[in-house]
Parts: structure tokens; sequence; C-alpha cells
């Protein structure tokens, strides 16, 4: 049994990601693309043109955030069934940005949060395959 103020902080979390009014609509799809779920998160992206050293450099990164049990609530799967660690490389993740204009990227890295039920999923840009 979990302390009432981290109960209250978990809470506080699964708002704040998913419905406080910051969240984006966010599209997740197994590698296999067996899966495409629909959920609200966090979703950031930022140019960097200049590294912690000044130098120059032609850089972004692009995140989401979602809660974990969100995605399994939608029988998404989260966790590599024989670790039972957190397991989203190389998913596809759809957003818009905030010019609406739809962006695609493929997870390259998972970070979970297990106290507070978050999963940050760092970006990289995908081109998906043409409409037949």
């Amino acid at each position: 049994m979990s302390g009432f103020i981290l109960d209250a902080a978990r809470k506080d979390a699964e708002l704040i990601v998913s419905s406080i009014g910051f969240e984006e609509t966010i599209f997740i799809e197994t590698k296999d693309g067996s899966l495409k779920v629909e959920l609200k998160g966090l979703n950031s992206k930022h140019s960097l043109g200049f590294d912690d050293n000044g130098n120059s450099v032609n850089s972004k990164t692009a995140r989401i955030t979602v809660i974990e049990k969100h995605l399994a609530a939608l029988n998404y799967p989260v966790r590599n069934s024989v670790t039972g660690e957190v397991d989203l490389k190389k998913h596809r993740v759809t957003v818009k940005d905030s010019t609406l204009i739809e962006k695609y990227y493929v997870v390259n890295e998972n970070i979970p949060n297990e106290t507070f039920g978050t999963i940050t999923l760092i970006l990289g840009n995908y081109t998906p395959a043409p409409a037949n």
C-alpha cells in the first residue's frame, strides 16, 4: 500500500499528462503495425543551435510522455513479456505539432517513471510508407 501523499502525486501526474489542458492527442502503433491506439499525453519538440559548450550544432529533440495504465487499458503491449520491463523501442508515434501538421516518429528510447506511472518516449524521425 502506498502513502496517501504518493497516491495524490500519482493522480496529479495523471491529470497533468492527460487531462489538465496541456495534453495532445497521440497515436502509437506497435512496431509490427498490428495495433494502433489513440491516447492523450504531453508532446514536446525543440531545435537546438548550440550544445552545452557553446559549439554550433543543428539538432532537435522530440519526446512524448504518456500514462502507462492508459496504454494498458487499451490492451497495448507496454512491457516485454520475458523481462517485465517497459519496451516500446521501435514503436511508431504520430502527433500534430503546433501548426496542426502531423509528425511521424519512431521511439528510440523509453524512460519509465515507475513512481508516478509515466513513460517518456524519446523520438526519432520516421517516414511512413506511401499509401497504395
